[in-house]
């Protein structure tokens, strides 16, 4: 049975796992303070042709101890603070002062593991703007059903080319309440990250459209460098 997490919120995923070939947490998912990622994010969206495109750095900060659990957060450039949580269950992830996680990366860690946990559609666009009292009492939450794909994929981006990388897909379905327009009612969201042995999250990418294939909304995240501070 899959397991259910509530939604923490919109956020770049900053996570990795160990691999099954004996490595430990800090091969995929590295907490030494200082440690810092850049990436450059595009996002393309329907009315737009050329995509939008912007930078994002998060650096590790100390561990903190809360409730005598190790917490190991991350900071963003723009301030914003994550914890993450290293438990039987997989890699938790928390918001602080919010009391609800998500599962990041569940665990066994082998092909073809599933797991489930709450997200948000926050990509989804259309070319024509509705009026908007359309989206008003809208939830725009739905579930994602991640699997891990392989332990041994190749990922190749600005920061290097990575061997070994553990893949996670992920598909969702949001079921609207009242139809768009040409009649679409349901929205599907695809995603897939790579994390990288010693790095972590390398790329990360995410689609959002209406079905049948219409008005998709595409975000890519890919790592520039990594360096400790």
């Amino acid at each position: 049975m899959n397991k259910r997490y509530c939604l923490c919120g919109i956020l770049l995923l900053f996570i990795s796992a160990c691999d099954l070939r004996g490595t430990d947490y800090a091969d995929y998912f590295p907490t030494t303070p200082g440690y810092e990622w850049e990436y450059d994010i595009s996002r393309t969206i329907p009315e737009i042709h050329e995509p939008l495109t912007q930078k994002s750095i998060v650096r590790n900060l100390e561990i903190e101890i809360i409730d005598n659990i190790p917490h190991y957060p991350k900071i963003h450039a723009s301030g914003k603070k994550y914890f993450f949580i290293k438990s039987t269950e997989g890699i938790i992830h928390q918001v602080p002062g919010e009391n609800i996680s998500r599962l990041v990366i569940g665990y066994p860690l082998s092909a073809g593991a599933e797991w489930s946990a709450a997200s948000k559609l926050h990509l989804f666009d259309l070319p024509k703007k509705l009026d908007e009292s359309w989206w008003d009492g809208i939830s725009r939450d739905l579930t994602l059903e991640y699997t891990i794909a392989g332990l041994d994929d190749v990922a190749e981006v600005p920061a290097g080319r990575f061997s070994n990388c553990l893949r996670i897909d992920a598909v969702g379905f949001l079921d609207l309440p009242r139809r768009l327009m040409l009649g679409v009612k349901l929205i599907k969201v695809e995603q897939t990250e790579w994390y990288a042995p010693g790095v972590g999250l390398i790329k990360k990418t995410r689609r959002e459209y209406a079905l049948p294939e219409l008005y998709p909304s595409e975000y890519t995240q890919v790592l520039t460098s990594f360096k400790q501070k």
